[in-house]
C-alpha cells in the first residue's frame, strides 16, 4: 500500500481528505484520493461517495 506515493508499512497509518492512495484489489491496482472522512461505519453506498477512484476511466474500458 501507499499513501501519497510513499510506501506504507504500518497497517493502522493514518490518512486524511486529499491523501492518494494506491493498493493491490484483486488482479488490479486501485489507485483513490479521499475527498472526505466518515463519523461513523457505515454502508459501502455511503463509503463510496467519500473518495474518487483516479483510474476509473482505465476501469471502464477493461469492462
Amino acid at each position: 500500500m501507499r499513501i501519497n506515493a510513499q510506501r506504507c508499512l504500518k497497517p493502522g497509518h493514518a490518512v486524511g481528505v486529499g491523501d492518494v492512495l494506491t493498493f493491490p484489489q484483486g488482479a488490479r491496482i486501485r489507485v483513490v484520493r479521499i475527498l472526505a472522512l466518515s463519523e461513523r461505519r457505515g454502508p459501502a453506498t455511503e463509503a463510496q461517495t467519500l473518495y474518487v477512484d483516479l483510474d476509473a476511466a482505465g476501469q471502464d474500458a477493461s469492462a
